[in-house]
């Protein structure tokens, strides 16, 4: 069983009553399973937040698994986690060295990937789909074990998450050929009967370059029934090309690319460990690029005029004790911003826009728009420096958030809308979402705040009680006046 079919905030004895059912993937396909539900699910177990049997039988499964590894599993090492329900004794063949010898803990496991599994994989380049460069499609199988479902089922293939330049079908196959029974499609139907192990074949077409990240660019396959709930799930990582080192544009222009900051910029002036230094103050446009950073994605000069749109950044643990992740967009006193379309990760903050230095309050030189965005875990805490996060501190300190606009002369007018914001508990934490602080409009120019989806703000142990919470939306009060007057709303 996926953990993503667990809901942490219900009831995970009656959930695994309802599903009952394994499907485990092997051999053709990666069997790790980079869901942020089982982080969350694993640090509730370790944290001792665990109410229902299921949740201590994982917990203590959890214990042992850990003594057997040679390490603690990072946060971006979550794909290595995976949870097996109704164990019996013929699954012992699963995941041989990490069975319980506990009768209770044969109903649930958290486990670590099957070192067994994890060296003989079928898939070229180990857990990794190569696709061909800069665009082309190859294909993985997948073959299943099915222990007591049966009924019919959905198989579809997906990229999760995260938006990709690609498209996925699916067909069953004939396992000794390994040819498909019907034309390729977007999903294939089956019945499923006891014992029965069928295979399939999924086909992933890159339509552009697509940078190698086993944390985020990876291809699901997931059996549904015919309620929609899902019964199975793998995932293999796919790519056809790699990060760059960091950038700094100097020019105006049209830029795209693959960049990280694994290298650290030399030779350019600013920047620091950002990923994308932009030092002009002509027009500059950053499309159709990747990012993955352990600090801020994108840093600007005073007055730059940017814009980003269809990009997908990834915030990186800083492995630093005591480090934070940093932000996407930081552009001090910015001349003029559009920001849409884009995928964002991880990070600390979202867009940061404030007066620079003691300057006073700022007048952009146009407009300020930022829509059509998505957002997953915005995460402010520092990092431990072993891959884990430091809980214990008041998160009342933290000042993060997906916009903030500080003390700036919004004299062209701001929108902000048609974002979606998630976060989720254990793996974010953020203080306002949108900040507006001594940044008005004008009457024929006003800032604009509406149709965004906001969901999820959380303290570093969301069950720990402080003596303030942050809010989703904070602003002057004649912003709030006008929200209400005008019926905008986040």
């Amino acid at each position: 069983m996926d953990p993503t079919t667990v809901e942490v905030s219900g009831s995970l004895g009656r959930r695994l009553q309802r599903a009952r059912a394994v499907l485990s993937f092997h051999e053709s396909v990666a069997l790790p399973i980079p869901s942020p539900m089982a982080l969350t699910l694993k640090r509730r177990c370790e944290s001792g937040l665990a109410a229902s049997d299921e949740d201590l039988t994982a917990r203590t499964s959890a214990r042992r698994t850990v003594a057997k590894s040679d390490r603690e599993p990072s946060v971006m090492e979550v794909a290595k986690w995976h949870v097996i329900g109704f164990f019996r004794k013929s699954s012992s063949r699963w995941c041989r060295g990490y069975r319980s010898a506990s009768r209770r803990n044969r109903r649930l496991c958290l486990t670590s990937l099957c070192p067994r599994r994890q060296t003989k994989p079928a898939v070229a380049g180990g857990l990794t789909l190569a696709l061909p460069s800069p665009v082309g499609s190859a294909t993985f199988s997948v073959r299943t074990t099915n222990g007591v479902y049966r009924g019919p089922v959905t198989v579809s293939a997906d990229t999760g998450p995260v938006p990709l330049p690609l498209v996925t079908s699916v067909c069953a196959t004939n396992a000794p050929t390994g040819a498909c029974l019907m034309p390729a499609s977007a999903t294939a139907s089956i019945t499923l009967t006891d014992g029965q192990a069928p295979t399939f074949s999924v086909a992933v077409t890159a339509l552009a370059p697509i940078p190698l990240d086993t944390s985020f660019h990876r291809v699901f396959v997931r059996f549904t029934d015919a309620t929609g709930g899902v019964v199975g799930e793998g995932s293999v990582a796919i790519g056809n090309g790699s990060y760059g080192r960091q950038i700094a544009i100097s020019k105006g222009g049209i830029y795209s690319g693959n960049w990280s900051n694994d290298h650290f910029l030399t030779g350019e002036p600013g920047g620091g460990d950002s990923v994308v230094y932009v030092d002009t103050t002509e027009p500059v446009v950053l499309e159709h690029c990747f990012m993955r950073s352990t600090k801020s994605h994108v840093n600007a000069v005073p007055g730059a005029n940017l814009t980003i749109r269809n990009c997908r950044a990834y915030g990186i643990d800083p492995a630093v004790a005591g480090a934070q992740r940093g932000y996407f967009l930081f552009a001090p006193s910015i001349g003029s911003l559009i920001m849409e379309h884009n995928y964002l990760e991880g990070m600390a903050w979202g867009a940061a826009l404030w007066s620079a230095g003691n300057t006073g309050r700022w007048t952009v030189g146009g407009p300020i728009v930022i829509r059509y965005n998505q957002v997953r875990n915005l995460d402010g805490v520092s990092s431990d420096g072993r891959g884990g996060r430091i809980t214990d501190i008041n998160p009342n300190t933290y000042s993060n958030g997906f916009v903030s606009i500080n003390q700036l002369n919004l004299v062209h007018g701001a929108e902000i809308a048609w974002n979606e914001v998630i976060n989720e508990p254990y793996v974010s934490a953020t203080a306002d979402l949108i900040n507006l602080w001594a940044s008005p409009g004008t009457l024929s120019q006003p800032v604009r705040i509406h149709n965004n989806f906001l969901r999820g703000q959380y303290a570093p142990v969301p069950t720990r009680k402080w003596h303030q919470l942050p809010k989703l939306l904070a602003a002057p009060a004649a912003l709030l006046q006008h929200l209400r007057r005008t019926g905008d709303r986040a």
